[in-house]
């Protein structure tokens, strides 16, 4: 497997799992993201701010019936994010955090000139979520 099909796959893993591209959120969206929020918890996460500032955005679309200003999109998704997060998805972020450093790392060094099978490895969803639970599970006082 070449470097720009590795690179092709990653990005359409990392698009397919984390990044949302919206055109425009409706007023029942942005309630089901409200409610998933509150059945895991995530909704008292958020500060006072954002929750406000949610709260008048899905009053605004329920009175216009679509937000498609990309500012407001913009600051509507990491707050989406915080809502709909569970321990699967923050691991497959740490996971890809350090499969890109990974990668190039093991670009420079030219480890995968002899290993190819690493590149393979890097790419696989469960490889992936595995560094980031143990990312995730790693104490912070033990300096890792």
């Amino acid at each position: 497997m070449d470097k720009h099909l590795y690179r092709e796959r990653l990005g359409s893993l990392l698009e397919y799992c984390l990044l949302k591209v919206w055109i425009m959120l409706s007023y029942l969206e942005l309630r089901r993201y409200w409610v998933k929020g509150l059945r895991n918890g995530n909704l008292y996460k958020l500060d006072k701010v954002e929750r406000a500032f949610y709260k008048a955005c899905m009053l605004y679309a329920r009175r216009v019936k679509y937000i498609v200003n990309r500012f407001l999109l913009g600051l509507l998704q990491p707050i989406v994010e915080k809502l709909t997060a569970t321990p699967k998805t923050q691991a497959l972020r740490a996971g890809l955090e350090i499969v890109k450093r990974m990668y190039t790392c093991l670009v420079e060094k030219g480890v995968l000139a002899w290993a190819p099978y690493v590149r393979l490895w890097l790419t696989e969803r469960s490889f992936i979520e595995y560094l980031g639970f143990m990312k995730l599970n790693t104490s912070v006082y033990l300096g890792v």
